[in-house]
């Protein structure tokens, strides 16, 4: 996809907007991470002490954190793309396999979404928790559903937008 932005009318800036904040939510959550572990580090090795659960907390929030890029990625373009086949085809064709695309990961995105939505639900009728702090795994669902809603709802607006651009 050639990463034009979307923000061509309001629903466009909206959702450039949004995806821009979920992104810095990301980082904070990385962020705090990093300064988790660090500290956990500095502790171990100055006072052989060691914070309990920091791996539980990694492991959660390192999740959500990558949920919360995936918009931002989609509507920067940033996504990986596989161009070599199209490098010499028309404009026209190149704008309708990027429209299709955009639709095959909404899809995607919707099954996905889907699925995690069941199992988030299996994983909170089961009461499945982290090892040591005994954090709820249906949290970190909870928590990436919003950036997955996001998202869908970003493939679709690219898809959109792409299939006007070429007059579909």
């Amino acid at each position: 996809m050639d990463g034009v932005p979307l923000g061509n009318g309001p629903l466009g800036r909206a959702i450039e907007r949004l995806a821009i904040g979920l992104a810095a939510i990301g980082g904070l959550i990385l962020l705090a991470l990093a300064a988790l572990t660090v500290v956990n580090i500095g502790l171990r090795v100055g006072f052989g002490f060691q914070l309990r659960g920091e791996f539980d907390l990694a492991s959660l929030g390192g999740a959500v954190a990558v949920f919360c890029f995936l918009p931002y990625g989609q509507v920067s373009g940033a996504h990986v793309t596989i161009d070599f086949i199209t490098k010499g085809a028309p404009e026209r064709v190149k704008a309708w396999l990027d429209a299709l695309a955009s639709l095959a990961f909404a899809l995607a995105v919707a099954i996905l979404a889907w699925r995690m939505a069941v199992g988030g639900m299996e994983l909170a009728t089961a009461r499945q928790e982290t090892a040591v702090l005994r954090l709820p795994y249906w949290a970190a669902f909870v928590a990436a559903a919003p950036a997955m809603a996001l998202l869908l709802v970003a493939c679709a607006h690219d898809a959109w937008r792409r299939l006007r651009r070429v007059g579909a």
